[in-house]
């Protein structure tokens, strides 16, 4: 369980967000500190042309 959480700060919220939007979502320890990953659903279009 977290903390308190200070509304102010400007850091402190990815892994809450990914929590939230992505469907699976993880983490990895590098030799130089950590990398995260996510995946996210399409949407269900089923046109499989690009978003955006």
């Amino acid at each position: 369980m977290r903390g308190a959480v200070d509304l102010d700060a400007e850091g402190g919220r990815g892994t809450e967000l990914l929590d939230l939007l992505a469907d699976a979502w993880g983490s990895v320890r590098t030799a130089t500190g950590k990398t995260i990953w996510f995946e996210l659903r399409d949407g269900g279009t089923g046109r499989g042309e690009p978003v955006g």
